[in-house]
């Protein structure tokens, strides 16, 4: 590691939490983006490390890929890293010498860190506008001079340069790959400690925790048309004891339920619209039109299907979209906040059994993201 590691300010933080700050910050700028966070379950609750700096890192790598992605998704991934840097690779890559040997050091902290310590590897992947391979080569220097107005390159230089530095500085390295028009990942490794302490652990990873009864076996309808977004999300609602059935397709979702198919709540999220459609007021013609209307229209059907009269629906929504009252009212809960997490885990626990809250909540705002300490309160249908 380089000498910077002095300035390195370690304390113990949970690391889901700081993922979803990462995402959630950025809510208000996603527009119709799904911004998506990733733990994997072998990850730890809580580590030690600066987590200004790590805040500083994710806040610029999702800030540009939002940026620079007009249609889909943004995810951070946080995986356990077991994979080391080749340095023959890195040779034939032409680094110079200096280069080379932070990468050595890098590769025998990696190898040599203790058993309280944990290699972790972040990464931002985007479905946006991608990077040509001569500005992939010079993405990171302070002197690269890619006009992002004109060019469209991720990032001024100036940030991704300043990433490269405080990954350097907590003992990591910062690289990319991407294709012209097909999205780009940037990625980072980085050695936290462990810290050990049950307290941090979110409600679904406690043993025998009581806030799972509300949710466990109960049956989940996900209509999601991103892919990405609906395995996702299925993983995460399974980790809290759910039973997922997912589709893409609106007409499977209008197929099962119509079948009289019992489920305790259906999530939809699906945006491609029903052209040309008045939700509200036109008659909605079965298959062909059903498999192209968007989630407002897709509850209006359930709504009339007789396993669907009393269904709970949530929407998951984006803060740049508006309902009408009409439209609001046809869903028991409208989320706008991460998709994973503590916030997400009470609106649904909320709506499965919303007797049980310990404490009163506010009004849910179509337009506005659920905050942990605010979350939605249910809407009657």
């Amino acid at each position: 590691m380089s000498d910077d590691s002095e300035e390195l300010n370690n304390h113990p933080f949970e690391l889901r939490a700081t993922v979803e700050y990462a995402i959630a910050e950025f809510a208000g700028m996603a527009g119709e983006l799904d911004l998506i966070s990733h733990l994997a379950e072998d990850c730890p609750a809580m580590v030690t490390g600066d987590v200004v700096r790590l805040r500083q890192v994710l806040g610029i790598l999702v800030g540009n890929a939002i940026k620079f992605t007009e249609h889909g998704d943004v995810l951070l991934r946080v995986e356990v890293d077991g994979d080391q840097p080749d340095i023959e690779q890195l040779d034939a890559e032409q680094l110079d010498p200096e280069q080379l040997d932070a990468e050595r050091d890098i590769q025998r902290r990696d190898t040599e860190h203790r058993p309280d310590e944990v290699r972790l590897r972040f990464t931002v992947a985007d479905t946006g506008i991608g990077i040509s391979p001569e500005n992939l080569d010079r993405l990171f220097t302070t002197d690269n001079q890619v006009n992002p107005v004109t060019t469209r390159v991720h990032g001024t230089g100036l940030g991704l340069a300043v990433s490269t530095t405080l990954v350097k500085t907590m003992g990591g390295r910062l690289t990319a790959t991407s294709t012209p028009g097909g999205g780009s990942e940037f990625t980072f490794g980085v050695v936290l400690g462990r810290f050990d302490d049950p307290r941090a652990l979110a409600p679904h990873r406690r043993t025998g925790n009581p806030e799972l009864a509300p949710l466990t076996d109960r049956n989940v309808l996900l209509v999601i048309d991103d892919e990405t977004g609906r395995q996702l999300l299925r993983r995460e609602l399974e980790g809290y004891g759910l039973v997922c059935t997912a589709s893409a397709s609106p007409l499977d979702a209008v197929a099962l339920v119509g079948a009289g198919r019992s489920f305790d709540l259906a999530i939809l999220d699906v945006a491609r619209p029903m052209q040309p459609s008045d939700p509200m007021t036109d008659d909605v013609q079965m298959r062909d039109d059903v498999q192209m209307m968007d989630d407002v229209q897709l509850a209006m059907v359930l709504r009339r299907l007789p396993a669907g009269r009393r269904l709970p629906l949530m929407l998951l929504s984006h803060p740049g979209r508006e309902l009408e009252h009409a439209q609001a009212d046809l869903f028991a809960a409208v989320f706008t906040g991460p998709r994973r997490g503590a916030p997400l885990f009470d609106v649904i626990t909320q709506v499965l059994s919303p007797g049980t809250a310990s404490e009163p909540f506010g009004a849910c705002q179509p337009n506005q993201p659920c905050q942990p300490s605010q979350p939605c309160q249910p809407n009657q249908p």
